[in-house]
Parts: C-alpha cells; structure tokens; sequence
C-alpha cells in the first residue's frame, strides 16, 4: 500500500463524526501501532485513523 495518501488524508483536519458501523479488537500489536499513529497525527482520532486506512486499503482492492 502506498502511504502516501492517507498520511496526506491524515495531515487534513478532521472529518465530522461518522456513523458507528463496527466495533472491533484489535490485536496488542496493532493497537500499539494505532497509538503511535495518533501519536504523529493529534489532530486525528485513533476511529479517524482506522476509517482513513480501511478507506485506503479497500480502494487498493478495486
């Protein structure tokens, strides 16, 4: 996956709230992953971040 454009998406101020779809656990790794990503982008909420990566990933797919 290319980073680039979802580290550009996060750069962006944040989006309104969406509707809550799914909740979900994560693996210790991934979370620790998550956090450090809210870590580099405050302005994004850890939900914000996991919507602009899936959004990334599933439109790799089409």
């Amino acid at each position: 996956m290319n980073a680039r454009p979802w580290v550009q998406d996060l750069k962006q101020p944040a989006a309104p709230a969406q509707e809550m779809c799914c909740i979900t656990p994560l693996p210790l790794e991934d979370a620790a992953k998550l956090s450090a990503l809210a870590e580099l982008f405050p302005n994004q909420s850890q939900e914000q971040i996991i919507s602009t990566l899936l959004a990334h990933a599933l439109d790799q797919l089409t």
